[in-house]
């Protein structure tokens, strides 16, 4: 006759330390990653609510990084401008000097010559000025768009008109 020998208290001391081993990995994993809640065991509608503003964080800082692309482009436009203002300024300075007519043929000549050259470089600073390789005066619409949190923006940079100033003679 074969017998077989149950011992219950067995069961329950396995059932137990089980139950302590997993409790001892899930305190493990609290300390290591320094979280309340690491997995939706631990707290389904906080974990719910966590990883929505994680979410939420990361849209921010991309947000953030877009802004500062924004501002790095402006500020290539506007290093452009002030460049372009200053060399309108002495395109003025020098039409007002030959217009009041105290200049020989040879001083004229050497302002449009000036005048030429300016110009020359007042297009190359308009076709040139560069942002990430994209023309900041090359289109209606710089590509650094936002859209976060039902807030839209863009960037606007109309080319300027300088069809007029290429027809400049003294």
């Amino acid at each position: 006759m074969i017998s077989i020998n149950f011992n219950p208290n067995v069961l329950i001391t396995q059932r137990n330390i089980d139950y302590a081993n997993t409790y001892i990995n899930q305190t493990i994993q609290r300390l290591s990653t320094g979280a309340k809640i690491n997995i939706a065991k631990d707290d389904p509608s906080g974990y719910y609510i966590a990883k929505n503003i994680n979410s939420q964080i990361r849209g921010m800082y991309v947000t953030r990084q877009n802004i500062v692309s924004g501002i790095n482009f402006l500020t290539t436009a506007s290093n452009s401008l002030t460049a372009m203002n200053k060399i309108l300024e002495r395109l003025n300075d020098l039409s007002l000097q030959v217009s009041n007519g105290t200049m020989d043929k040879t001083t004229k000549s050497l302002a449009q010559r000036e005048a030429n050259t300016l110009l020359n470089e007042l297009f190359r600073i308009k076709n040139e000025s560069e942002f990430n390789n994209i023309n900041v005066f090359g289109a209606d619409k710089a590509p650094v768009q936002n859209n976060y949190a039902g807030v839209n923006s863009a960037v606007s940079t109309p080319p300027p008109n300088l069809k007029t100033l290429a027809q400049l003679e003294f």
